[in-house]
């Protein structure tokens, strides 16, 4: 039901059908580190650095897009491209903004459920134009309905450039 979103983001998640696909079911939120949730933490298996992350079934996670160093702009241009389609190793890969959300939003015992879901080519382009968030809108409808033009991304790499 529409009135239950509270947060639409756009993500990449692992490609289907293939060793890294995202494992779909029911989840809980729990973290087994200290890092993470921060603002940096380190996966060593890929020698990248990814941002607010929120773990919800063993080795997978949610969180930001990755980077290849503890800045913001050394962020992986290829997975950038490509948020919004199948890229990642079986995480959820989100904008930073988004992750942070989910960090601090989402505490330990929140539950996940991860859908396969249909490609809607429309809604992944308006939300990497811009995310819904049910505190900047009327309601989803308005948000469905509104035009959202090229360049407003909502996006914490885009904020912390300028």
């Amino acid at each position: 039901e529409e009135s239950t979103i509270v947060r639409q983001m756009v993500c990449s998640s692992g490609v289907p059908d293939s060793p890294d696909a995202t494992p779909c079911g029911s989840f809980v939120v729990k973290q087994h580190y200290p890092d993470e949730r921060g603002e940096w933490y380190y996966i060593e298996q890929y020698g990248v650095y990814v941002q607010y992350v929120t773990r919800f079934n063993g080795p997978h996670l949610f969180h930001s897009l990755p980077y290849f160093e503890r800045d913001v702009a050394s962020i992986d241009a290829e997975a950038r491209s490509r948020l919004g389609t199948p890229a990642s190793h079986g995480c959820i890969r989100l904008r930073s903004e988004d992750a942070r959300w989910l960090a601090e939003n989402c505490p330990d015992g929140t539950p996940v459920e991860v859908r396969a879901g249909e490609a809607n080519e429309a809604l992944r382009l308006r939300l990497l134009r811009r995310g819904y968030d049910a505190g900047d809108w009327p309601s989803y409808r308005a948000y469905l309905d509104a035009e959202i033009h090229a360049g407003l991304t909502g996006a914490l790499e885009a904020r912390r450039a300028d």
